[in-house]
């Protein structure tokens, strides 16, 4: 049998002049509604966190067995969570894009003279901060001595930093 709804089944058995009767009831328990939570966008290498709900066991394809799972993002795909009631499972996914990080790269080694001014370029991003706050892709400076200048750029939400030496 596969009842939609609880029931109550009867059988009965006769031999010549004896009957006998026995009901059994079979209840038809709801299945969970699983909810892996809403896909993510995350930058490479930061940790996204899905939060399933829908069941008081979980079980994600990570191997967690709790409703959150942390996902170091590396590459992007779905993971899926199985929900149970204790009875009855159903299963969701939930999916991770990774955003790669922007390819900075700034002049490596700078030569200039004393007093002199130098000028870095940098490129593979839509935006750059100097570490000292200044924007843009360019960045003039007059350095004292031999120093190290860094350098992030944005794109997408995602930062990467790269820096370059200066050489008096």
């Amino acid at each position: 049998v596969s009842p939609t709804t609880d029931m109550t089944y009867w059988v009965t058995a006769s031999t010549g002049l004896c009957t006998a009767w026995d009901q059994v009831m079979v209840f038809v328990n709801t299945p969970p509604v699983a909810d892996a939570g809403p896909g993510q966008a995350a930058c490479y290498g930061e940790i996204a966190t899905f939060t399933a709900s829908g069941g008081s066991e979980y079980l994600w394809s990570t191997g967690d067995t709790t409703a959150s799972t942390n996902v170091i993002a590396i590459s992007s795909g779905y993971y899926t969570v199985t929900v149970s009631d204790g009875i009855c499972e159903a299963t969701d996914s939930a999916f991770l894009d990774v955003i790669p990080l922007p390819n900075v790269d700034v002049t490596d080694t700078a030569y200039t003279c004393p007093g002199s001014s130098v000028t870095l370029t940098v490129s593979g991003a839509s935006s750059y901060i100097w570490e000292d706050g200044s924007t843009g892709s360019t960045y003039t400076f007059t350095p004292v001595s031999d120093t190290v200048i860094h350098v992030t750029g944005y794109e997408l939400g995602c930062s990467n930093t790269d820096s370059s030496i200066v050489i008096i």
